[in-house]
């Protein structure tokens, strides 16, 4: 009668020595590299300056056909970014709100301290794209 002693396989043991490596990675990587649960807040830029933002992305959408209008704009405090919400006209492709958030985002990222923004353009009040740099 065979007893019930558990036989190590080398290859299962490589196995789990490879999962437990790649897990410490990942872990490395988002948790210290990308400082996932970093909460770097900072305070938010005062008024003027969001308006100035505001007026700055207004005017340089104004010759764009498909721009209706901008009906938000914010920090987000926990993110450290600006949040930018466009409204476009009815008719406009996926390709025209792309290109209108990857301007917008530039565009402030360049007129702030390379404070990034993150854009989501509506259509009728529904979300067609959103940017997040």
């Amino acid at each position: 009668m065979r007893s019930a002693t558990r036989h190590k396989n080398p290859l299962m043991t490589l196995v789990l020595l490879m999962f437990l490596g790649g897990f410490g990675w990942a872990s490395w990587h988002f948790l210290v590299e990308e400082r996932v649960f970093a909460n770097d807040s900072r305070p938010t830029p005062p008024a003027s300056e969001i308006e100035r933002l505001r007026r700055l992305c207004h005017e340089a959408l104004l010759s764009d056909d498909c721009y209706d209008g901008i009906t938000s704009f914010n920090w987000r405090e926990n993110g450290s970014r600006y949040r930018v919400d466009v409204q476009i006209r009815d008719g406009c492709t996926q390709q025209n709100a792309r290109a209108i958030a990857r301007r917008l985002s530039e565009l402030v990222e360049r007129a702030t301290d390379g404070y990034p923004a993150e854009v989501g353009v509506l259509v009728l009040g529904r979300e067609l794209w959103h940017f997040v740099p």
